[in-house]
């Protein structure tokens, strides 16, 4: 592999047909969540087809009942059936959990490597603080904040498919030193032909999710525009950087602007339990990855 210079920061032209060669090497996308994907993109989509679909795969079905029961809902009933689990959740929310139920399967499918761990402690980390945020200053009481969480889990799935394309090299290159976000997708496409913003936004639109979702995949690593109320494309964006700031980012070297600066554009959240300090977010975020047993 070549080693690292700042030369390499120059445009590189996108190297599409080896990135799809790549891709390839991911575990396939499940039939089902693409048959329900496709579902929900027709115009006259029905819950009960889309019941009938989740009924036929018994492990999905509990997931998605799993999800429904959990303490992100604040519904008093106990839903053991399908079919009233989705009528409550409706048809984002729904959604929603289609895509967090297949990063859960493509986790478990995945490869050992150290570096896997570390990408996945990002991508939870920044799924929690995406959904944390527009909890707070976004979406309240709405699938808005569902949403952000299962946006928070595809920004950086590209990265591991760097990983499982070159186990030696990407790992090898994420222990050199860059010194922001701009310089190490810069370097990812001169030494890969691609960067993993490049393959993350590859693969949600192979994967046919909604053309809103697959545009936030790709803006987030622009600037957050300060202005408010807080979207869900500047919510990712800032959730991303958080989650390097407060350490989860899988590149160790980058620096980013301390967490207090960055969420000082934000206003005061009436709710009480907005944290506000480096120190209380990571315990947070922390408490969230023990809860889902995610280990280094």
């Amino acid at each position: 592999m070549q080693a690292v210079s700042e030369a390499m920061i120059a445009p590189t032209p996108l190297d599409f047909e080896r990135m799809q060669t790549i891709c390839r090497r991911l575990p396939p996308f499940p039939p089902l969540a693409s048959q329900l994907i496709g579902l929900f993109a027709r115009p006259d989509a029905d819950l009960e087809d889309a019941v009938t679909l989740i009924r036929s795969d018994a492990v999905f079905s509990g997931e998605l009942l799993r999800l429904a029961n959990s303490a992100e809902f604040t519904s008093y009933e106990v839903f053991e059936d399908v079919a009233r689990a989705v009528i409550y959740l409706g048809f984002e929310r729904v959604q929603s959990a289609i895509r967090r139920i297949t990063y859960a399967r493509l986790m478990q499918d995945s490869f050992s490597h150290p570096f896997v761990a570390q990408i996945h402690r990002n991508n939870m980390a920044t799924a929690f603080l995406c959904e944390r945020l527009m909890s707070a200053h976004g979406a309240k009481g709405e699938s808005g904040e569902f949403c952000a969480y299962s946006l928070g889990l595809y920004l950086k799935i590209g990265a591991l498919v760097l990983l499982r394309g070159y186990p030696r090299d990407y790992p090898r290159f994420l222990n050199t030193r860059v010194r922001n976000e701009e310089e190490l997708l810069a370097n990812e496409r001169a030494l890969f032909g691609f960067c993993h913003v490049d393959v993350s936004s590859h693969l949600v639109r192979h994967w046919e999710f909604p053309e809103g979702f697959q545009a936030l995949v790709a803006q987030h690593v622009e600037p957050a525009d300060v202005s408010l109320p807080l979207t869900l494309g500047n919510a990712a964006r800032l959730a991303a950087r958080m989650a390097g700031a407060l350490g989860y980012s899988f590149q160790k070297t980058l620096t980013f602007e301390p967490v207090e600066s960055q969420i000082a554009f934000l206003p005061d959240c009436e709710g009480g339990d907005f944290p506000t300090s480096a120190g209380e977010w990571k315990s947070q975020i922390d408490l969230h990855l023990e809860a889902l047993s995610v280990s280094e």
